[in-house]
Formats: structure tokens, sequence, C-alpha cells
């Protein structure tokens, strides 16, 4: 997957965009293989590297060409990695936290149930939301308890494809919960 640069718009020159190219083409495989340490088998170092890759060049007229390009963009792709950590942490949690709420059904109160069963609705809807594939490997891995390699090979995908697929189909759902509830 590669970062589009489109051409110079009105008041723009042509050699901010070859340079940008030039460091884009040169810094985006060590790039990689930098998110992928930092975020570990939980998450897609390609789409950190390209946001990486986005943010330096919303922020290049602020960014000096004395300093190395490098200590921008893996600076940026550092703190993006440990964002998603965090929010994997806060995510984990909730989920936690609401399915040990979810499975006390039994000694719940009507009332509770009808909650309980209108959160269980939510829930559908909010997996409704998301693509066949996301949906499937959801599926595939929290309702079936399948691994990775698995998943991968059931799918036909890599693992890493596996990995992409789980953290941007969890990212979606996390969205599309709180506006179906």
């Amino acid at each position: 997957m590669a970062v589009l640069l489109e051409g110079p718009g009105p008041g723009e020159d042509r050699s901010r965009t070859d340079a940008f190219a030039g460091l884009y083409g040169s810094a985006y495989q060590p790039l990689v293989a930098f998110c992928r340490r930092l975020l570990g088998p939980g998450g897609d170092p390609e789409e950190v590297a390209q946001e990486a890759f986005l943010r330096a060049w919303v922020t290049w007229d602020r960014y000096a060409p004395s300093r190395p390009f490098w200590a921008l963009v893996s600076t940026i792709a550092r703190n993006l990695c440990i964002d998603h950590h965090r929010h994997q942490q806060v995510a984990g949690a909730v989920l936690e936290r609401r399915g040990r709420e979810l499975s006390r059904v039994p000694d719940a109160l009507p009332e509770e149930e009808v909650e309980a069963s209108e959160e269980y609705r939510w829930a559908r809807q909010a997996l409704e939301e998301l693509r066949p594939r996301h949906r499937r490997v959801i599926q595939l891995r929290d309702v079936g308890g399948l691994s990775y390699e698995q998943i991968a090979e059931t799918e036909g995908m890599t693992v890493e494809s596996v990995r992409g697929s789980l953290y941007r189909a969890r990212q979606h759902l996390r969205e599309a919960y709180p506006l179906i509830a």
C-alpha cells in the first residue's frame, strides 16, 4: 500500500512533492519494520506507517530540511503505536467489564434483562455495519476462538492480513456501537 501524493496544488512547488516522495521511498520499509517491532502481533504496521507519512506530509511546511526526516516520521509513528496500545488496553478493559456485566443476566431483574437484550441487539447491529470479510474474521476469532494462523488458512489470507483485518474490524465496531446505542 503506498501513499499517493497529489501533484502540486495552487501555490505549491513541484520540489516539495518530489522531496517528500524521495524521503518516503527511502524510509517506508524501515518505518514499517519499526512499527512492527513497536506494535507486536496486535497491530497493522503498514497502516501506522501510512498514517505517520500522512501526518508528516500535512506538517511538511513546518519541517526544517536541516533536521533528519527519520526523526520526524519515526516520532510520529512511535506516538501512533503508543496510542494504539492505549486504545487496545481501554477497549479490552471495557469489553471485559461489559462481558462480566452481561454474563450475570440469570440473576438479573426484569429491567436488567431488557437492558441486556437491548445491548445484545445493538452489538448485533454494530456487527452488521461491518464489511462481510471483517464480520467473518471477528466471528472466527472472537466467537469461534480460531488462531490467527487458522483464520489465515480458512480465509486464504496471510497472518499479517488477518491481524490487519481484525484491527480494522474492531476499530469499526468500536466506532459503530456508540452510534447505534
